[in-house]
């Protein structure tokens, strides 16, 4: 986020969470303001996060496919304005 962030010709906000942050990259992926990030897709269930809690959501959807349970995950990336996926 930080790349796509410097190179915003207005204002913008990031929010780093305390201590380590897991680190992640879809390559090939360009940020678009608002728009939300699929990670992983599914048929059985969406979730969506935003921040840190995206990791847990990927780790969680790798637990429910042992289970049978396919799970899409989204970054939603902004908290506002939501554009969608």
């Amino acid at each position: 986020m930080l790349p796509w962030a410097l190179r915003q010709r207005k204002p913008v906000a990031i929010r780093y969470p305390r201590g380590k942050a897991p680190q992640y990259e879809v390559p090939g992926t360009a940020i678009s303001l608002g728009s939300a990030e699929m990670l992983r897709d599914g048929s059985d269930v969406v979730l969506i996060a935003i921040g840190n809690p995206v990791i847990a959501a990927l780790t969680a959807a790798e637990r429910l496919e042992t289970q049978g349970i396919h799970a899409a995950v989204v970054n939603a990336r902004f908290i506002k304005p939501l554009i969608g996926i």
